[in-house]
């Protein structure tokens, strides 16, 4: 997303006010890694000059979509089976260690989730 408003020649400030939210909007979600609701990635989206002409995969990029389909499957698996789902998705949960730790140096992470990022990542240190 970032790099679609980049390209805009935009930055948070005007994306926020041209969506008609607060002009630190869109500042707050990007650094504290808020989820957007659809209707709001709409409206963004919507004041992007040429984005009738950009593909799915310019916008969303290829880990988003990998982190996105590991976390639906996360919630069909059985707890027995986590440790073996992890270990089969290494390279990834690897990347979203990566992410955690960005997050928690933000303080952004609860006690509870870094308890979570410390055993996934002794799981895929095995």
């Amino acid at each position: 997303m970032d790099n679609l408003i980049a390209d805009a020649g935009m930055n948070h400030r005007e994306v926020s006010t041209k969506i008609g939210n607060s002009a630190n909007w869109m500042n707050d979600a990007f650094n504290n890694n808020e989820d957007i609701r659809i209707s709001s990635l709409m409206k963004i989206l919507s004041i992007m000059p040429g984005i009738s002409d950009k593909t799915f995969n310019e916008l969303f990029d290829n880990k988003m979509l990998k982190i996105t389909a590991m976390m639906n499957s996360l919630s069909e698996e059985s707890s027995e089976y986590m440790k073996k789902f992890i270990l089969s998705e290494k390279q990834l949960f690897m990347d979203v260690i990566g992410d955690w730790a960005v997050m928690i140096g933000k303080k952004k992470i609860n006690e509870e989730e870094k308890n979570t990022a410390e055993q996934v990542r002794k799981i895929i240190s095995i």
